[in-house]
């Protein structure tokens, strides 16, 4: 199947807006563009692309294949989940910012590294319901609806209900509200054509008009709009926003094609998403000590520099020395987030 180049721009411009969140954690001690602005928007759209890819062209006559599905979600997600959460607990352990026995309980109980912990159980549940419901298009709907109802009936930190899970192991609220998002991500492949109709110009300036005047009253409102764990303070706004936004993307990144180095990144996001905590915070450190502490927002923008560069490097030579670590061999694949 020919790769979709507009999925990796996507994906490749959302990670480095995540790149560029925790840039700007690490290096100025707090966000400056409000989390609000963009965050929610690039995680959501990761779990929306993942849906996408998850059944493959299913709608052009392909089959869905629950075990080969469930090695594929062990091989790729699972697997590299442990390799990465020891390497990067091990540098935490030998630099003092964490304890033995915290890194071994976080990397156990799936708080290791949120993102990835929630996707692989939305990628099994996922799974589960496609063997269950056969594809079915209202079955799925309801699975949908109800999956999203539940991540903020027991997940939302900020109004929490009498069935709030605290513990969230595994980051099962926010799986749950990722499954509700990659099922519309399947929707979406399965009706693309008519969505294509209006990936014009004109289009994607209407929906940035749209999202534009969602995030400011959001703004405005002083909206909460936290993923992982949920934090969400006006839900139908959260949502009008999550819609006409990734639609927006998606219709940009379609229109843009393919951007070689921005493919890069959205085609290797696993490994950049696993040191987007850890490269941004020695970055910054390095700032510091050189007496390049953090005045103007210019210097942001060098560090993200940096830090984008040394993540490239990391991926690069992950990818292609050690493809084995993101279950990966010489012949690449396009499946889920990677």
């Amino acid at each position: 199947m020919e790769r979709k180049q507009w999925i990796d721009t996507l994906r490749g411009f959302c990670m480095i807006a995540i790149l560029l969140y925790h840039t700007e954690i690490y290096y100025s001690g707090s966000y400056i563009i409000p989390y609000r602005c963009y965050v929610h928007n690039a995680l959501a759209a990761f779990f929306f692309v993942s849906g996408y890819l998850f059944c493959g062209d299913i709608a052009s006559g392909g089959k869905f294949h629950f075990a080969g599905k469930i090695r594929s979600i062990f091989r790729t997600l699972i697997i590299p989940y442990f390799i990465f959460t020891v390497l990067l607990g091990i540098m935490k352990t030998v630099t003092g910012k964490e304890e033995l026995a915290e890194v071994f309980m976080n990397i156990v109980l799936g708080k290791a590294s949120w993102f990835v912990a929630a996707l692989i159980v939305a990628e099994l549940l996922l799974s589960l319901t496609m063997l269950i419901t056969r594809g079915k298009t209202v079955l799925l709907s309801t699975v949908a609806a109800l999956s999203l109802a539940a991540a903020f009936v027991i997940g939302n930190k900020y109004a929490p209900s009498p069935l709030f899970y605290e513990q969230n192991l595994w980051y099962v609220n926010d799986a749950l509200f990722a499954l509700g998002i990659m099922i519309c991500g399947m929707f979406y492949r399965r009706g693309e054509a008519f969505f294509n109709r209006f990936n014009s110009i004109s289009y994607i300036s209407l929906l940035f008009i749209i999202s534009s005047i969602l995030k400011a009253i959001m703004m405005n409102e002083d909206a909460q709009t936290v993923i992982g764990s949920i934090e969400v303070s006006n839900i139908p706004l959260f949502f009008a926003d999550i819609i006409v936004t990734t639609l927006f993307l998606v219709g940009l990144s379609k229109l843009l094609g393919k951007l070689p180095l921005v493919g890069f990144t959205g085609s290797h996001s696993l490994v950049y998403y696993f040191f987007c905590g850890a490269i941004p915070s020695a970055v910054a450190t390095l700032f510091d000590k050189a007496g390049f502490e953090y005045r103007h927002y210019w210097q942001v923008v060098a560090a993200l520099i940096v830090v984008y560069s040394v993540s490239t490097a990391v991926a690069y030579c992950i990818y292609k020395y050690c493809p084995i670590l993101v279950g990966k061999t010489k012949k690449r694949e396009h499946t889920a987030l990677f």
